[in-house]
């Protein structure tokens, strides 16, 4: 059930692949590239980021995980066309494939239940009687499965994106368990509904975004949500490809960058920070910059897109070209930090302004356990696990 829910809530064209079918052999870095939606999946298998250009075998075999069965759900939810599953592979592993089955079962039950009795509810009100009762009818069955986890003092309940901020939360885990503390993840591969999950109280609190995408959403959906800790920031790196130094780059060459406001200002000004463009005297995170506000392009051909597809055009682009990439984005595509071009200065106002937090719901910020889950994040083994795993892809900035 999990496998079609997750397969056909995504109805957009995917690209192509070889012969239909992934194998060990293909780049983990490729299908995460030409399908991101995996992510997720790799997340319920276990599969942390940072391979680099590993082959799936290798990244598999690294984290633990039966190949055979992460390729057989990776085939069935990137195939386009439904297909009854009467040639599984005999080496499919059932333990591993209950794994994932359980993790997406959380998922489901933490989130997607919740959220759509909210929905549900909201329609209540212009609904005939019958119809509505139906609906509210449908509506309890969702509460009462969620309040047999009804939360208590010493439950933290945090959504997360899955890297960098659910693997370290992961790592804190059993940290806080040890003062008492069950800390329960739920994995999210948005981000507008983290907030809202923090929004209606499902949530103690989330770790994903930095404080002026906060700031976006309580502006447009008038609610109350508060940082209670800076983290870390995923430094923006500038990528090229088949150009190893800036000094390489040839005229007109071809800029990919994000287009959402804080990433575009983001993008921006790492270009000029490296001499590529110029911007008005004076721009800066707070306030931010769009192309439209460049004074001198020196004659790059600078495209916007989707954030969470620059990674993807970028591997598909014309020799020379250059993309600047979000942190999590490069860290999920296998690129390495270590080999851009240029990276976001630490010394920035960028780093300070698009520091990820954990945030809370006003007034929530000096619960008891709140505090001890910030307290446990900055800590020092925290800073030196994020060093050694990224590599520089995420830098802690506390």
């Amino acid at each position: 059930m999990y496998l079609w829910l997750f397969k056909h809530q995504d109805k957009r064209e995917k690209p192509m692949y070889k012969n239909g079918k992934y194998r060990e052999t293909d780049k983990m870095s490729d299908l995460i590239c030409e399908n991101y939606p995996m992510v997720l999946v790799m997340s319920r298998f276990g599969i942390a980021l940072g391979f680099g250009e590993k082959n799936i075998g290798a990244v598999c075999r690294q984290n633990g995980v039966d190949a055979c069965t992460f390729l057989t759900v990776v085939n069935f939810l990137t195939e386009e066309i439904s297909a009854p599953m009467t040639n599984i592979d005999k080496c499919l592993s059932i333990e591993a494939l209950i794994t994932y089955l359980h993790n997406a079962h959380a998922y489901f039950l933490d989130f997607r239940l919740p959220h759509i009795r909210r929905k549900l509810t909201d329609a209540i009100a212009d609904c005939p009687k019958d119809v509505a009762f139906v609906i509210s009818s449908v509506s309890s069955s969702a509460e009462s499965s969620a309040e047999s986890t009804a939360d208590t003092d010493n439950v933290i309940k945090i959504g997360a994106t899955a890297t960098p901020h659910g693997e370290i939360l992961e790592f804190v885990k059993d940290k806080l368990a040890k003062e008492g503390y069950d800390l329960q993840i739920t994995i999210y591969d948005d981000y507008v509904l983290p907030n809202n999950a923090v929004a209606s109280g499902e949530l103690d609190a989330n770790y994903h975004q930095h404080t002026p995408y906060l700031n976006n959403y309580n502006e447009k959906n008038g609610t109350d949500i508060v940082p209670a800790a800076l983290i870390h920031y995923e430094p923006f790196g500038l990528y090229g490809n088949g150009v190893e130094k800036l000094a390489d780059v040839k005229e007109g060459a071809s800029i990919i960058i994000p287009a959402d406001d804080s990433n575009e200002t983001r993008a921006l000004l790492l270009l000029q920070q490296e001499g590529l463009i110029e911007l008005p005297e004076g721009a800066n995170a707070k306030d931010g910059v769009t192309t439209l506000d460049i004074k001198d392009d020196h004659g790059y051909k600078i495209t916007t897109v989707q954030a969470d597809t620059v990674a993807a055009q970028f591997a598909n682009s014309d020799a020379g070209s250059l993309a600047v990439i979000n942190g999590n984005y490069a860290l999920a595509a296998g690129l390495d930090i270590s080999k851009a071009l240029a990276v976001e200065d630490a010394s920035g106002d960028a780093a300070q302004t698009y520091a990820n937090i954990v945030a809370v719901k006003s007034g929530n910020e000096n619960l008891p356990k709140i505090q001890a889950l910030i307290k446990a994040l900055k800590s020092d083994d925290v800073k030196n696990f994020i060093n050694e795993k990224y590599n520089g892809a995420v830098v802690a900035i506390f």
